[in-house]
């Protein structure tokens, strides 16, 4: 299995956590709240971690 994703930036490119994510309130909004929880995930090191670990443990289960 690969190895995680890289956080470093290219040149002329927005950082994910500058990117706006419309929300429509009072509105159910799937994709902006998926959008939005993945944003936050990609911005916190430590969690993207923890996460990425449960899904390849997950995926290896699946595998079996």
């Amino acid at each position: 299995m690969g190895s995680g994703f890289s956080q470093v930036l290219e040149l002329n490119s927005l950082p994910i956590e500058a990117v706006r994510i419309p929300v429509n309130k009072g509105r159910s909004n799937h994709i902006a709240d998926l959008l939005l929880g993945l944003q936050r995930l990609y911005t916190m090191p430590d969690l993207s971690k923890k996460a990425e670990e449960m899904l390849r443990k997950k995926i290896r289960s699946l595998s079996n």
